[in-house]
C-alpha cells in the first residue's frame, strides 16, 4: 500500500479548449491556455492502489447544466453542474480523499482577473456540450497546483 496525496484533473479536449481560449482572447486578463476541470485536490494521503483512485482514461463528453461565468477570489471561472463529474468527485471523497471546501463546484479556471477586467461576458448559449480528455493523476503539492508529470508519480509496490 502506497499512501500519497492526490490530484486528479480532466483536461478539456483541444477543440473545446481552443474555442474557449479564443472566446476569451479579446479580454485583457491572464488567461490560462491549458484548460481543465479539477476533480480532487487532496493533501490527505490516500492509497493509490485502490481502484477508485485510478485515473479514468476514457474521454468524457458532458452536457453542462447552468454554465456560467463566476469569480473565485481573483480567478475567473466557468461554473457548471454535471451529474457525471459530481458523482466522480463524491466517489473520491467517499473513498478517503479530502476536499477542503464546504461544497464541490465543478468549474474550469479561465485565469487570473484580480482587477475585474472581464465585465461583459461572452454568450455561452452556443456551448451545449464539452469534451474532456482522460483523467490525469498526480500528487497534490501545496507549493504548486499543477499535476506533476507522469514520470514523477511514485512507483506502485
Amino acid at each position: 500500500m502506497k499512501m500519497q496525496s492526490l490530484y486528479i484533473k480532466r483536461p478539456l479536449a483541444p477543440s473545446d479548449n481552443d474555442m474557449i481560449v479564443d472566446m476569451m482572447a479579446r479580454f485583457d486578463f491572464e488567461c490560462e491556455v491549458d484548460l481543465h476541470l479539477t476533480l480532487i485536490y487532496s493533501k490527505r494521503e490516500v492509497d493509490w492502489s485502490l481502484p477508485v483512485f485510478q485515473a479514468m482514461e476514457a474521454p468524457l463528453e458532458i452536457v453542462p447544466q447552468d454554465l456560467a461565468f463566476d469569480r473565485f477570489g481573483p480567478h475567473l471561472v466557468l461554473t457548471m453542474r454535471c451529474p457525471e463529474i459530481e458523482a466522480r468527485h463524491r466517489a473520491l471523497v467517499a473513498a478517503g480523499a479530502h476536499f477542503a471546501f464546504p461544497e464541490f463546484n465543478a468549474h474550469i479556471s479561465l485565469g487570473l482577473d484580480p482587477e475585474g477586467a472581464v465585465q461583459d461576458y461572452p454568450d455561452l448559449s452556443g456551448i451545449t456540450g464539452l469534451q474532456f480528455e482522460g483523467e490525469v493523476r498526480g500528487l497534490a503539492n501545496k507549493a504548486e497546483s499543477k499535476v506533476k508529470p507522469p514520470e514523477d508519480e511514485p512507483e506502485m509496490t
